[in-house]
């Protein structure tokens, strides 16, 4: 799992394996009347969880593009905010001008074109290049939200399954013993699984 944003993020794929495994040698001896609906409840839940924890992995989001993004973001405000300045400025100039009774900057050979009453070429493209990299930052930002979308989701199947547990030792399709080792591991995975989402926080500033 290399793109694991650390925090336990191979840890807890590690524990959750072991937490199937241990799931199917102890249901192996439950009562076969269970098979189809405790046991697979137990089954599935601990699947479930391990499958999102996959997804939320699979959904890459680069620390890096993101950083460059918000640096190009901001150097294109800024050459924008300038550039408005200028023409801005060009405009009370002329407005002086002619105001003094001299010759229209307007009516001069050669004008410049990114003066030219709002906004001119230059502005444009950067308009244009500010616009582009603003849809490429909102795309980061979904897939951010997709991947903590597919840890809440293996937290929410952890959390059906602690009531699962509950249930199989409550019809002795789990034992006393078995269920509280099992318990204990799906504690360590709801909390490796905790430090994995928080590692996201802090990473994704979010």
């Amino acid at each position: 799992m290399k793109n694991s944003a650390g925090g336990g993020g191979l840890s807890v794929v590690t524990k959750t394996k072991d937490l199937i495994r241990l799931l199917h040698t102890y249901t192996k001896a439950s009562p076969k009347k269970y098979r189809h609906t405790i046991v697979a409840d137990l089954i599935n839940a601990a699947r479930q969880g391990l499958e999102n924890i996959y997804f939320a992995n699979a959904t890459y989001v680069e620390t890096k593009t993101i950083k460059d993004m918000e640096r190009t973001l901001s150097a294109l405000a800024k050459k924008q905010s300038e550039s408005k300045q200028a023409v801005l400025q060009n405009e009370q100039a002329v407005l002086s001008n002619e105001l003094a009774g001299q010759q229209s900057f307007f009516t001069n050979d050669k004008v410049d074109d990114n003066k030219q009453g709002g906004v001119g070429l230059t502005d444009f493209e950067l308009q244009k290049q500010f616009q582009l990299k603003m849809a490429k930052r909102l795309k980061l930002e979904d897939n951010i939200q997709i991947r903590l979308g597919y840890s809440f989701r293996a937290m929410s199947h952890f959390n059906l399954l602690d009531f699962y547990i509950t249930l199989a030792m409550e019809y002795n399709a789990l034992t006393s013993n078995q269920g509280k080792e099992v318990v204990k591991l799906l504690t360590d995975c709801k909390n490796l699984l905790g430090a994995f989402i928080n590692a996201d926080r802090k990473k994704y500033a979010i």
